[in-house]
């Protein structure tokens, strides 16, 4: 967020869950809902988000790119409905970089 990396440490303690039309964030303090929509006939394709429950209220759009390379998923996305152009963040930017990594499970 504004070009700034988060603790790697903190990062580890949240876990991203994905289903059909929503997505669960988890981490030791709280936990959002959002429903999210893909255009994937853009390049890169785009994503709508809407936060559906989360400790600081409902509503809050926002909208993004997203980019998926093996089990990397890239999502870069700023609050609003105008969304940024490339997968970065600098300083004083809205903009906000995920960066996920498909956890492996045992079978």
């Amino acid at each position: 967020k504004g070009g700034e990396k988060k603790d790697e440490k903190d990062l580890k303690q949240q876990e991203v869950e994905f289903s059909k039309d929503s997505l669960v964030l988890k981490s030791p303090e709280a936990k959002f809902v959002l429903k999210y929509k893909i255009d994937a006939s853009k390049t890169p394709a785009t994503i709508a988000l809407e936060i559906v429950e989360s400790p600081f209220g409902v509503g809050d759009k926002a909208v993004g790119l997203l980019e998926l390379d093996g089990d990397e998923l890239k999502i870069c996305y700023a609050p609003g409905d105008k969304g940024p152009e490339s997968f970065e963040t600098k300083t004083d930017s809205p903009n906000r970089l995920v960066k996920l990594k498909r956890m492996k499970t045992e079978k």
